[in-house]
Order: C-alpha cells, then sequence, then structure tokens
C-alpha cells in the first residue's frame, strides 16, 4: 500500500521549476502519445504516466542556485523512497537548475542543458552525495538503515536515475513542447506569458489534498484527478498561437493548406471577406467567456486527429465524428482554418 505525503507549498521560483520539470519530461518521452499524462504533487513533483497508467516517471524538481553534494545527496531522499515503495516506477528524474562546475568528470562545457548519471561525478563528490544521501535515508527510516538495503536495491535505482541540469528559459522550454513553427516567431513576453498560464493549470492541481490517502495500485490515481493531460496543454499552446495570429497575421499568415484547399479559386476580394469572416468567427469563439469547454474539447480533438494524417478534410471529418457539439461561434471555414493551422505546425518543420 502507497501512502501519499503532505503537500509542499513552493516559493514562485520552486513553482517555475516544476512547470519546467513539467514541460520537459512532455519533451523528452520516448512514446509522445496524446494519452500522456502529468501527476502533479502525487508520488512527487511532478510524474509522468498516461491514461491507462501503464508506468509512471517519477521527477523530483531542484531550483537551488548552489546545489552541493550534501543537497545532491538529501534530494533524492523522495525519489529512493518511491523505490522502496510497492509501486513500480520505471524512471526516476532529479531535474535541477545547476551544478558546481568542478563536480563532473567531463569539463565543463557551459552547455544550458546536460543530463547525467551517478557515475558522471567525481569519485570524490561521488562519495560526498552518497555519504549524505545514506543519512537522509537512516533519517527517514532509523539509525543505520541504509546498511540494511539489499545492494542490488541500489544498483536498480541507480540505473534508473536521470539526473538533468536545465539552465534553460521559460520561452524555450514552450517552444520545446510543442513542434509548432509560429511558436518560434512569438517573442519572449508571450511566450512567458504562456508559461505562466501552464503553470497556474498545474498550481490548481496543487490544491486537491490527496495527504494520507493510500492507494494499492497506480490505476487508483485516477479517482483524484490530479493530472494534465499532454493534449490539453498542446491546445493549449495552440489556442495561444491562433489568438496572438489574430492580431498580427505575420506570425502566421493564412496557412497554404487553407489557401489551396477553400481559397485559391476565389477572387481576391472574395478572399478578403472570407479571411475575415474567419478571424470574427475564431475571435468570438476564443474570447466566449460562457462556454470555453466547448473550444478546448474541439481543440484536444483536433490534436489527437492531426497526428494521424496530414489532411484537412480527414481531420475535419474525423473531428466532427467525435465531437457532440462544434463551438456555436465557428463555421465549417473556420473550423477548417484551425485544423490547417494546427497541421502546418506538425508538419512543415
Amino acid at each position: 500500500m502507497y501512502t501519499f505525503k503532505r503537500t509542499e507549498q513552493n516559493m514562485p521560483k520552486g513553482e517555475e521549476y516544476e512547470t519546467k520539470a513539467m514541460l520537459y519530461l512532455m519533451n523528452t518521452l520516448k512514446n509522445k502519445s496524446v494519452d500522456d499524462i502529468f501527476l502533479v504533487d502525487m508520488f512527487n513533483d511532478i510524474s509522468a504516466s498516461t491514461l491507462a497508467f501503464e508506468y509512471i516517471i517519477d521527477a523530483q524538481a531542484k531550483n537551488y542556485t548552489s546545489f552541493n553534494a550534501s543537497k545532491i545527496g538529501e534530494s533524492l531522499i523522495t525519489l529512493f523512497s518511491n523505490h522502496l515503495s510497492n509501486i513500480y516506477f520505471k524512471q526516476y528524474v532529479l531535474y535541477c537548475r545547476v551544478l558546481p562546475k568542478n563536480y563532473l568528470i567531463t569539463p565543463d562545457t557551459g552547455e544550458n542543458f546536460i543530463k547525467l548519471d551517478i557515475n558522471c561525478f567525481k569519485p570524490k563528490k561521488k562519495d560526498l552525495i552518497m555519504k549524505s544521501f545514506y543519512n537522509e535515508i537512516d533519517k527517514s527510516y532509523g539509525h543505520d538503515y541504509h546498511k540494511s538495503i539489499e545492494e542490488k536495491v541500489y544498483f536498480d535505482f541507480f540505473s534508473n536515475l536521470e539526473i538533468v541540469v536545465d539552465s534553460r528559459t521559460k520561452s524555450e522550454h514552450v517552444i520545446n513542447s510543442l513542434p509548432v513553427k509560429a511558436l518560434e516567431s512569438l517573442d519572449d513576453a508571450k511566450l512567458e506569458m504562456m508559461f505562466g498560464e501552464i503553470t497556474t493549470m498545474r498550481m490548481t492541481l496543487k490544491l486537491i489534498c490527496v495527504e494520507n490517502e493510500k492507494i494499492n495500485s497506480i490505476s487508483e490515481c485516477e479517482k483524484y484527478k490530479k493530472y494534465i493531460k499532454r493534449k490539453n496543454i498542446e491546445s493549449f499552446i495552440i489556442s495561444r498561437v491562433i489568438g496572438y495570429d489574430l492580431f498580427n497575421n505575420d506570425i502566421i499568415g493564412t496557412p497554404l493548406r487553407f489557401s489551396n484547399n477553400y481559397l485559391n479559386e476565389k477572387g481576391h476580394e472574395e478572399q478578403k471577406d472570407i479571411i475575415l469572416s474567419i478571424y470574427a468567427e475564431i475571435s468570438r469563439a476564443f474570447f466566449n467567456l460562457n462556454n470555453p469547454v466547448e473550444l478546448f474539447s474541439f481543440l484536444d480533438v483536433v490534436v489527437e486527429e492531426v497526428r494521424k494524417r496530414d489532411d484537412v478534410e480527414y481531420v475535419y471529418q474525423n473531428v466532427m465524428n467525435k465531437i457532440t457539439n462544434l463551438p456555436s461561434e465557428l463555421s465549417e471555414l473556420s473550423s477548417k482554418y484551425i485544423i490547417s493551422v494546427t497541421l502546418g505546425g506538425y508538419y512543415d518543420n
């Protein structure tokens, strides 16, 4: 049986790094799927899984500006406690901002993103990390408890531990989270605003208290609804890109897939009228605060379907077969415009 511990309360910088850890996991999962989810403040700061709860990748986020051997060892205890539990964890991630330059065997190259394992540390530094790590085990489980743990348990843990040093900006994390070309054209202010809104989505889930709740299997996490779906984050980002495009046509321009299929046989004035009408419809849909659920449900399905085929009509028909209500502000053409933008993001890089 697994018992959830107390929810952490972070300063703003801590919240920033938990969001960065989530976007890092989102970007690096080997088999990316619309079924990917990110559990918030349950087993750890962030844990990646799927809607079927097939596995867990557990991430501990640390935003220390100085991360010495003692702090590194201390920071491993939550990950290791999960390793000792009866829940199976596929991988462990210690996600941090910085490491001392003289800690690693390989000389520091000044990169803003590196992935390491415990054997990348110089022997003396590794010994200091392990000493701190063992001390934390003994604090948590009792005097000299670390000596009673079999070597294989440690070996399995460190074999599945990834240490990520990541000093990339908020903007870079948003750009890396989704292969939408137009993201690179947005300025830092817009990208950081999007990062802030994603952080708010995550922090809202932290308010759901699961302290002292017990589970026997990871599938029981479903009932707490403390997770964000990959497709929700992706559809949010796409909605913001399209929203910005309404006010600055230079960011995206009329998508070629849309022009080729629905505009090229029209006269110039008719083309302008169609585009203006589409922009008006999309604007009303995006700023309809009374019923945002319909729009985001539509975008969720669009994100899911564009992965299957680069074909506007194919995606549109599949979307219409899956959703119960198209947002009332959107016509068939404006829906296909949104689909064209999304297809361009996925296939034109």
